[in-house]
């Protein structure tokens, strides 16, 4: 007997769905992620038993739901993205921009007194 489901899943309605679980969350002041683990929770234990309802989507649950289980999901990410916490990733870019901003002086400076030496000849 073929028990395949004529039921698909679209990106929209799994945003829609992970949208409710994270505003439940917002709420919940004891499990600030609880709601977006069961929701990844439900959808590895889904795609276990009926894939055919994520045709068309190629979404690893099982990283989402290590990632949401972790202490601060956000340096889950940067970490995996990055290779820094979020933290160190926000110093770095600071870093990189206060950089720029010191060269960018720099140039302004040099124009300047080549502007003026030009002036004075």
């Amino acid at each position: 007997m073929n028990t395949k489901s004529n039921f698909n899943y679209d990106k929209d309605m799994l945003f829609a769905e992970f949208k409710q679980a994270s505003e439940k969350d917002a709420k919940n002041k004891t499990n600030k992620y609880g709601n977006r683990i069961k929701f990844f929770k439900d959808h590895v234990a889904l795609k276990k038993t009926n894939p055919e309802v994520y045709d068309g989507l190629d979404i690893n649950f099982d990283n989402l739901l290590i990632a949401w289980q972790a202490p601060d999901p956000r340096d889950y990410f940067y970490k995996k993205v990055f290779g820094m916490s979020f933290a160190e990733k926000q110093a770095s870019d600071r870093r990189e921009i206060d950089a720029e901003i010191a060269e960018d002086r720099k140039k302004a400076s040099r124009k300047k007194e080549t502007l003026e030496e030009v002036q004075l000849a």
